[in-house]
Formats: C-alpha cells, sequence, structure tokens
C-alpha cells in the first residue's frame, strides 16, 4: 500500500501538471519573442548568440517557475507528512514544521527550475543546431521551437508519461511526499524510536534493475541507503516505486518474516511453474517457460519436435531464472540441456513429459565452482561444457554396444541412459538431480 493514495497523487499530479504546463508556454512565448534579434544574421550568430539570448530571454520565467514549483513542493510535504501519520496511527502524536516547510521547498523549487531550465535549454539549442545542418530557415526553426514548448506542456506521452509538464509534475510531488515522509521519520526517531524501510515497485516488466535490486533488499534502517545507493524514492523522475516504514524489528523477528515470506514466494513458484508444465506437457513440439526466482513468467517461446531456439536478447534475458520445457519424446535431460544451464547462468532448468515426470537439475547456491581454484568463470564454464559432452558420449557409446548385443532393448536405453547422464554430470559439477511427477 502506498503511502500517499493513488487518487490524491492523481490529483496533485493534474493540478501541478496545468500550470507547470502553462509555465512551459510562457516560456515559449518569451523565446519566440526574443527570437528576431537573431533574424537578421541568423546563419552567421544562430550557435554563438543563442546561449546568451536564452539565459537572457528565460530569466523572465524563473521567479514564476519558482513560486509554481514552491506551491507544489508545499502541498506534497504535507500531503506525505500526514499520509504516513494516519499509515503508522500518528495523527496526535507529530505536527509539521510548516515554516521548515516552506523554506525547503522554496529552496528545492530553485534547484529543480535551474535544472528544468537547464533541459529546456539543451532542446532548443538542438533545434536551432539541427537547423543550421539542414540548411533550415530562420523561419522554420523558430516554428519547430513554438512547436516542441507546446509539447512540453501537453502532448508527447509515453507509456505514463503524457507530456513533459505531467513528467515534471509527478516527479516534483514525488519528491515532496517523500521529504513530507522522511521528515516523520526524523521527528519520530528523535523522540527515540528507531524505523525501518522498504522499497516497493509496481512489479511490471518496465521496472529497472536498480529498482529491482532495491526492492530485493527488503526492510533497511532509515539511515541507510538502499542497493542503488538511492536513500528515498524517486530514485529518477518518472520512477514509479514507493517507500514503505515502521518501526524497527527485532533481528529474530526479521528472519521469522524473512521466512514467512521465502515459504509463500516458494509455493507460489511451484504452483506457477507446475501449472505451466501441465499445460505443455502434451504438445508436440517444445516450448519452453522461464520464471524469476519469484515465479514470475519472464518469456515462453515455442520450437520444434527437439527444441527451441533462443535469440541473445532472450537468453540475457533468461539470466539467474529457471526454465522448464516439455518433452515430446518423454525422455530426461540431453547434453544439450545440461550446457545449456551451465552455459548461461540459468538457477534451474526443468523437462516435464507427457506422463507428468518432472526432471529438474539445480545450480549449487554459489554459482558454478568447477575445475582448479585459479581458473575463470568462463573457463570453468567451458571445462564443465568439456565434461558434459564428455560423459554424455560415454554413456552413448556403451548403451549402443548393450544395444546391438541385445543385452538392452532401445525402450529401456532411453528410459535409463539419459538418467544415467544427468546423475553423474550432477555429482562430478555439484549440481542438484531430481525426478519428481506433477
Amino acid at each position: 500500500m502506498e503511502v500517499v493514495s493513488v487518487l490524491q497523487k492523481k490529483r496533485d499530479d493534474k493540478r501541478l501538471e496545468k500550470k507547470v504546463g502553462k509555465w512551459f508556454k510562457y516560456q515559449g512565448r518569451v523565446i519566440a519573442k526574443a527570437l528576431p534579434k537573431m533574424r537578421r544574421h541568423f546563419i552567421e550568430s544562430a550557435e554563438s548568440d543563442f546561449n546568451a539570448m536564452f539565459d537572457s530571454a528565460i530569466k523572465v520565467t524563473v521567479s514564476s517557475g519558482e513560486e509554481i514549483f514552491k506551491d507544489g513542493l508545499v502541498n506534497g510535504v504535507g500531503q506525505g507528512y500526514t499520509a504516513l501519520q494516519e499509515d503508522l496511527g500518528l495523527q496526535a502524536a507529530f505536527s509539521l514544521d510548516n515554516p521548515a516547510a516552506v523554506e525547503w521547498s522554496r529552496t528545492q523549487a530553485a534547484v529543480d527550475v535551474a535544472n528544468v531550465n537547464d533541459t529546456t535549454k539543451g532542446t532548443i539549442r538542438s533545434i536551432v543546431t539541427n537547423g543550421l545542418e539542414k540548411g533550415l530557415s530562420y523561419d522554420e526553426v523558430a516554428r519547430q521551437i513554438s512547436k516542441r514548448f507546446t509539447q512540453f506542456a501537453v502532448g508527447m506521452p509515453q507509456q505514463h508519461i503524457q507530456s513533459r509538464a505531467h513528467l515534471v509534475a509527478i516527479n516534483e510531488n514525488a519528491i515532496a511526499y517523500a521529504h513530507g515522509e522522511t521528515t516523520l521519520i526524523g521527528d519520530i526517531e528523535a523522540a527515540g524510536v528507531d524505523m525501518e524501510k522498504s522499497w516497493h515497485t509496481v512489479g511490471d516488466e518496465r521496472v529497472s534493475k536498480g529498482c529491482q535490486q532495491n526492492a530485493a533488499g527488503g526492510w533497511i534502517p532509515e539511515s541507510e541507503a538502499f542497493a542503488s545507493g538511492a536513500m528515498m524514492y524517486p530514485r529518477f523522475p518518472g520512477c514509479r516505486c514507493n517507500v514503505h516504514h515502521r518501526v524497527a524489528r527485532s533481528k529474530a523477528e526479521h528472519e521469522k518474516e524473512r521466512q514467512t515470506v521465502q515459504q509463500a514466494l516458494e509455493k507460489t513458484k511451484d504452483k506457477n511453474i507446475r501449472t505451466a508444465e501441465d499445460r505443455i506437457r502434451n504438445n508436440s513440439t517444445e516450448t519452453g517457460i522461464a520464471f524469476d526466482k519469484n515465479g514470475k513468467k519472464v518469456l515462453e517461446k515455442k520450437g520444434i519436435s527437439d527444441r527451441v531456439i533462443y535469440t541473445d536478447s532472450e537468453i540475457k534475458r533468461m539470466e539467474g531464472s529457471i526454465l522448464t520445457h516439455n518433452h515430446p519424446m518423454n525422455v530426461g535431460f540431453s547434453s544439450e540441456d545440461l550446457e545449456f544451464l551451465v552455459q548461461n547462468n540459468l538457477s534451474e532448468i526443468r523437462a516435464v513429459t507427457s506422463t507428468g515426470q518432472v526432471f529438474s537439475m539445480k545450480m549449487p547456491p554459489g554459482g558454478l565452482k568447477y575445475g582448479a581454484a585459479n581458473l575463470t568463470p568462463a573457463q570453468q564454464v567451458s571445462e564443465a561444457r568439456a565434461y558434459i559432452r564428455f560423459e554424455a558420449g560415454t554413456v552413448k557409446r556403451r548403451i549402443k554396444k548393450q544395444i546391438r548385443s541385445g543385452d538392452i532393448t532401445v525402450a529401456r536405453a532411453n528410459a535409463t541412459g539419459w538418467d544415467e547422464i544427468s546423475r553423474d554430470v550432477a555429482r562430478r559439477l555439484n549440481l542438484e538431480y531430481t525426478v519428481t511427477n506433477l
């Protein structure tokens, strides 16, 4: 649950976005008014005069921008502070020092307006430079600049960001909410109560690696930085994450909580994987499905009768994942399966047959360790793959002789040969090999 409600955030974002959009349009009119000074000698003077022209013109918009940003920040600080009070049940225990909040907001607004103007300056400079390179007229460049300021205010949506004004609004509000929460946490800890925090993402495929790492860290003391180095959200403009807070737990409580969460995740992961395996086990062609450590599907791809071919980017996405696939021939792991496991740094590879038999090979917790101590990880993988091929070749040659001599049937060979290879490889490479049923 987010500290500041989603509905409140939308209201705040919409209100501030509207004001920032008007400010961008105002800046556009100011720049448009200043541009004619360059008209007469546009080609010769555009690049050299641009910085001076922009800085001089935009200066008149700074105070109004700072006032808009300051008001938004003051509101956000209050929202963050009071929402966390309600979340922790401390409405009557603490009150926000409003003068301090206003002063922080005023200082932050000056910094943020300067940063926004620097970005605007770079964008408009690129239009001028591009215009010169293409030999565009002054009038065409002026039209492009005017259009871009309009887009700042109302256009060019990208996924959850509707415009640059929207991006500025949600970022300013997030900064303010976070400062309000941090202010209350400081008040609580000053009263002698230790607090802790945890990072939470929206959980979709667009979440950045840094935010995922922050969330994976669980609960940490308020005074510590998250894995990415951030102390609070937002980690970057447009970041959709939030941070939860609570009274610090003891080590024993943390361990108990960790175990409870881990058990729940394992249960969910096992259910998701087995449901997928039951769905694909009767397919006539192979289908590979990769899951992350929490049981969320990373990738699904159909192949041919005896293999699935993955692209380099797909393999990269599967790093550290659990890859399951069906075996239409109803046999265990092939040597190619085992090589794929060690070569591509999977945590586990699984194969399911139409009868519901499930073969699993897991990497050790610390990753693959094979060969001499001085080998690099890449060399260890190379040595491991060489052993897999050697062991598979040895067993296959022996079984072929047994089939020719009549000591074993082909059906029996298929039932025992792959299993023997897998057990030998698991023993030699310190992997965990199991055979179960759905």
